[in-house]
């Protein structure tokens, strides 16, 4: 088999195994067909879907060498880990994620490789090229609304994972972009020597380990706000024009405290892993304040631009408009990020 472009990497724990067959027939389905499939099982062995979710994976593994199924390791904690333990499996330059509960169009590829084929990418302010290492597509979801009154529940089709002010964004202030304007995981894919170079996802994170992810692989990053460098960026994030997949929302997913990671049965719940992954990204991950902006872009920014570049990133879910590095809410119970 030649080389593939692409190592999906697909975390299952307790999928329902026909979201497992729809998630892997989308990418059986991709007209670009230069990968190979990475599917990470965590799902416990004595569980009730553990024989189901096993035997649809080794039926796309026995009818095609493209698919490979790793049983998560025992020493592998949550998401994050799991994809880190499919990260090293391959060795394709390119990484695609895919959980096993969403779906790829089949176009989602093509729209990553055009980028990667492109001629007009992002630059910096002084016109070299800001060479991709984030590249994502956006997402259809349904998001079921219900009201607090009457108690009727209601479907509401949309687009998550796209942003159309973040084309305003220069390709040096991205790492910023992303805290405002998360990608969704299984439309993202990334350069693996940079994956490489930070040694993947931060598995102590029971939620956004993906954005603390993306972050890390676009600067030189350290464990703390003096050693980062978010104004040295080793390359930009690329927003494809673009929808994807699907990204299936549900009682299940971890943002709703289910179950799919070990955080649900950690001392504290679930919602004391929120809080200890809000420590650590809160101390990581700088907020953009003006004066902050000002004193390290090293080019000249428009009027207006570090207030919006403000307002537009400075967290989801937060108050948007920031007063200084030091002027921020104590309180790390409500993180700066938002889970999606």
């Amino acid at each position: 088999m030649p080389n593939p472009s692409y190592d999906v990497v697909i975390p299952i724990y307790k999928v329902n195994p026909k979201w497992i067959v729809e998630c892997l027939d989308s990418v059986l389905a991709q007209k670009i067909q230069a990968w190979r499939v990475i599917i990470v099982d965590g799902t416990p062995l004595d569980d009730d879907m553990a024989d189901a979710i096993a035997a649809v994976c080794l039926d796309y593994v026995n009818s095609d060498p493209r698919f490979h199924y790793l049983r998560q390791d025992a020493d592998v904690e949550g998401v994050g880990g799991a994809r880190n333990q499919g990260i090293a499996y391959g060795d394709a330059p390119w990484v695609a994620f895919l959980d096993g509960d969403d779906y790829w169009y089949p176009d989602h590829l093509s729209f990553i490789q055009e980028v990667l084929d492109e001629k007009d990418l992002p630059t910096w302010a002084d016109g070299e090229l800001a060479e991709p290492l984030v590249i994502y597509t956006a997402a259809d979801t349904h998001i079921l609304m219900e009201s607090l009154k009457g108690g009727e529940v209601t479907s509401w089709e949309t687009t998550i994972g796209y942003y159309p002010e973040a084309w305003r964004i220069q390709p040096i202030h991205t790492y910023f972009r992303l805290m405002g304007m998360p990608p969704v995981t299984s439309q993202v894919v990334v350069r693996r020597d940079r994956l490489e170079a930070i040694g993947g996802f931060d598995d102590r994170l029971a939620i956004v380990e993906d954005t603390d992810c993306w972050m890390r692989v676009i600067v030189q990053h350290g464990d703390s706000k003096d050693s980062l460098a978010p104004f040295s960026p080793l390359g930009s994030v690329v927003q494809c024009d673009a929808v994807g997949g699907y990204h299936r929302l549900h009682e299940s997913n971890t943002t709703n405290a289910g179950p799919q990671t070990a955080a649900k049965y950690a001392e504290g719940g679930i919602w004391a892993k929120f809080k200890e992954a809000g420590d650590i990204c809160m101390a990581r991950h700088p907020r953009p304040a003006p004066e902050y902006l000002a004193e390290h872009t090293p080019f000249e920014m428009k009027e207006g631009y570090a207030d919006w570049l403000v307002a537009a990133t400075g967290g989801v879910n937060r108050p948007q408009v920031l007063k200084g590095l030091d002027d921020l809410d104590p309180d790390l119970s409500k993180p700066w990020f938002a889970p999606h």
